[in-house]
């Protein structure tokens, strides 16, 4: 990619906001906001809770703070996080879409 094509895209993209500000107005950059944060706020906290805890008990089995240790820790609190929270996505998709 050149700079001539990076300089016309931003350019592009600087005229697409324009048209919408101007259509839509500020608000509709921020529709969808709520929604989401019904749905990351929780997972976050989620993840992070089941991440320490994971490590603590690993720490205990594995040589501490091994990348073995991080590597199931990351992973176990992704799988319970995904496990946990999708009955929450799906409802925060569900009220997404009835809003717009």
């Amino acid at each position: 990619v050149s700079g001539a094509d990076v300089v016309n895209r931003i350019s592009v993209l600087l005229q697409v906001l324009k048209l919408i500000l101007e259509k839509e107005g500020v608000k509709t950059l921020f529709r969808g906001f709520g929604p989401n944060l019904i749905g990351v706020a929780p997972s976050r906290a989620v993840y992070f809770a089941c991440y320490s805890k994971a490590k603590d008990h690993l720490n205990g089995i594995f040589m501490p703070n091994s990348y073995t240790v991080h590597i199931i820790s990351a992973g176990s609190a992704g799988f319970v996080t995904n496990t946990l929270m999708n009955p929450l996505w799906m409802i925060k998709s569900r009220i997404f879409n009835t809003m717009y």
